[in-house]
């Protein structure tokens, strides 16, 4: 099995600091896209946002797409059984539309909370997200680079 690359070993770290987080995919999502995203961008200008729809429900999520790979508070978000090759965390998803974003268009969805799961505890985890996630970038970038 190929060794994971810094994407895959970052989308698996991060989803251990955050699975814990009750909803996080069901509210929080685009707090956790939209930090990564930023953080992300310090280092890799080939990051985007993405925003990704399921067919017949019109379910929305947001996660970020780096170096042709598509992570979230889970870890890697697949689109298809293809992508699904390494030992990480994963999530497997089908019948999806992915649309890339603009960070203001995601920013403004966020002001306004009644757009997003009221399950997820904004108030009491946004900063949580954000902090793990600024952590986690920092550590994994010095792990594998330095």
């Amino acid at each position: 099995m190929r060794k994971p690359n810094f994407i895959e070993t970052l989308a698996t770290k991060l989803s251990i600091y955050l699975d814990s987080i009750p909803y996080i995919n069901g509210g929080g999502c685009g707090i956790v896209a939209l930090t990564l995203y930023r953080e992300l961008k310090k280092y890799n200008d080939n990051v985007k946002i993405i925003q990704v729809t399921y067919g017949f429900h019109q379910f929305i999520h947001f996660v970020i797409k780096v170096n042709g790979v598509y992570i979230h508070s889970d870890g890697i978000f697949a689109n298809n059984s293809e992508e699904l090759n390494f030992n990480a965390q994963k999530t497997y998803h089908t019948d999806c539309d992915f649309c890339d974003i603009e960070e203001k268009y995601l920013e403004n969805l966020l002001k306004d909370k009644s757009l997003w799961n009221s399950y997820f505890d904004r108030e009491k985890y946004e900063k949580v997200i954000k902090k793990a996630i600024k952590k986690t970038v920092e550590q994994t970038i010095k792990q594998e680079f330095n």
